[in-house]
Parts: structure tokens; C-alpha cells; sequence
């Protein structure tokens, strides 16, 4: 009899002794995983932080080479002059201290109406930009209402029109290759991205412009010898002084991207006038 109870003591024991050593496992499995979250967690942290500061210094180094490179007397840049063959400021992207830059002249691009100004021309611009006809249409209408007297409200930034004329993010990403609400005083067809020119020509003009941009021939007599002697005088091949900055960096797993539109003054106590930022979230990529 005792040696049963015996038997049956050690039994109960040593289900408890594996009942124990079995939570004793699990809340080490416990530890284990969190801490390895905990980690993960970190050094996702860690590189989204890296990831911002190497794309910030990216910037920084750009501005700087921009700033501090000779300008041309007519106040104007030449891509030639900066380090390496990939320098353009045509929004092409090329590698710059580790990132991805893209450098878009402002006068490549096509303003956008402000108030006081005709809508006449943003049909077309919004139907280059990939919005159908009828859309284009009304999306100009609106837009054309709400700068109109007496309210005179001026378009601050591209994304105000999905609110405004019910534009989706993708059509005005695809905007911002074609225009922009800086006020550029001149246009540059040497900087200027295939949309921005596909808005002022078509057909043969635009096929002969292309190709000799392909080139590197197209100058201020070869264009105007395509675009015909009506061209003016705000036709100007130089770029700037102002940038759209696009800088992609990336660092383990994180990404940081930033949209930096300013202008640049070199000889100015204040040279750089910055007009907009923008994060990720809803971020202008410029394409390769």
C-alpha cells in the first residue's frame, strides 16, 4: 500500500517537475521572440534613421556643388561642368554620393494657370498628363472657377487638385512631369521632359525636336527652326533658378525619399528660396 502511494506520488511529482519545466520553455520561447522583435525593431529604427540622415546629406553635398559651381553670365548652370557624365537637369536620375538624384529644371516644365491668367492652355496640359478629354475638360473648368473673381484663390500646391477637380494621385504625379506652379518666366526645351514638349508640339515638330535632343543638337537656332519664327524670346536655353530635387537614398531595409523644389540664387546673402518639401506619403518621383 505505501509503495503504491509511493509510486503515486512520484508520478504526480513529476508531472508538475514537466508541467514547470514546460512553462519554464514556453515563457523562454517568449523572451526569445521578443527580444527578437525588440531587435528588429531597432535596427529598423536605426536604419530609417541612417536612411534619413545619409539622404539629408545627400541633399545638402547637391545643393552645395549646385550653389558653388561657376554660373554662366547669363546666371544659369551647365551640366557639363559638374563631376561625372550623368549630371543632367532633364529629371533624369543618376547616383550622387550613394543616392539616387533626379534634378528637374523648373523651365522645362509647363506653369500652371494662376489667377489673373488664362485656363485655355491646361486642358491640353492635363490631357498629356494621362486625364481623358471630358475629365480635362471639367477638371479646367473648376479649376479655372475657383482662381476666377472674386475669390482670386491660386493653386499652392499640384495635390490641392485631387480636392479641387477630383484628380487621383497617379494623374498628378504624371502632372508633374508635364507641369509645375513655379513661376518660370522662360522655357528651356533642352531640360524640358517629353511631356512638357508633347504639350506645346506634335507630329513632325515634336519627332524632329526629339531627335535631336537625342543628339545633343538642339540649340536656340535648330529650335526655332522647327517651332517656326514665331517663337519668342522666353525660349531660353539655360536651366534654373529653379529646381524640382528629387533624392532616394536607401539603407538596409528602410527608404528615404525627398521632393525639394526651390531657387537658387548663388550671389545672394540667402541663395536658397525653398517653395515646397515633401515626404514619401505622397511624394513627385521623376522617372529614369
Amino acid at each position: 500500500m505505501r509503495q503504491r502511494s509511493n509510486l503515486r506520488s512520484r508520478g504526480v511529482a513529476l508531472i508538475l517537475v514537466l508541467m514547470i519545466t514546460a512553462v519554464l520553455g514556453l515563457l523562454m520561447l517568449q523572451f526569445s521572440l521578443t527580444a527578437k522583435e525588440h531587435t528588429r525593431r531597432a535596427q529598423r529604427l536605426l536604419d530609417r534613421a541612417t536612411a534619413d540622415l545619409q539622404m539629408r546629406s545627400t541633399t545638402s553635398a547637391l545643393l552645395f556643388e549646385m550653389a558653388t559651381r561657376t554660373w554662366e553670365t547669363s546666371g544659369s548652370l551647365d551640366a557639363a561642368d559638374f563631376p561625372g557624365e550623368t549630371w543632367n537637369f532633364g529629371g533624369r536620375s543618376f547616383t550622387f554620393l550613394g543616392g539616387r538624384v533626379a534634378i528637374q529644371d523648373l523651365s522645362g516644365l509647363i506653369p500652371l494657370p494662376q489667377p489673373g491668367e488664362t485656363t485655355g492652355r491646361l486642358s491640353r496640359i492635363l490631357q498629356v498628363a494621362g486625364v481623358p478629354e471630358d475629365e480635362a475638360r471639367r477638371a479646367a473648368q473648376k479649376i479655372g472657377a475657383m482662381q476666377a473673381p472674386p475669390s482670386w484663390t491660386p493653386l499652392q500646391d499640384l495635390y490641392e487638385l485631387g480636392v479641387v477637380a477630383d484628380l487621383s494621385a497617379t494623374q498628378i504625379r504624371r502632372l508633374a512631369r508635364v507641369g509645375t506652379l513655379y513661376p518660370a518666366g522662360s522655357f528651356n526645351p533642352g531640360t524640358a521632359t517629353p511631356e512638357a514638349l508633347a504639350t506645346l508640339h506634335s507630329g513632325s515638330a515634336l519627332q524632329g525636336l526629339a531627335e535631336l535632343r537625342a543628339r545633343d543638337e538642339l540649340g536656340q537656332a535648330a529650335y526655332r527652326g522647327i517651332a517656326g519664327p514665331a517663337t519668342d524670346d522666353s525660349v531660353l536655353f539655360y536651366p534654373g533658378p529653379g529646381f524640382r530635387i528629387t533624392t532616394r537614398v536607401s539603407f538596409g531595409a528602410a527608404v528615404a525619399e525627398e521632393d525639394l523644389t526651390l531657387s537658387i540664387d548663388p550671389y545672394s546673402p540667402a541663395p536658397f528660396s525653398i517653395w515646397s518639401r515633401r515626404r514619401p506619403d505622397n511624394l513627385v518621383v521623376n522617372n529614369d
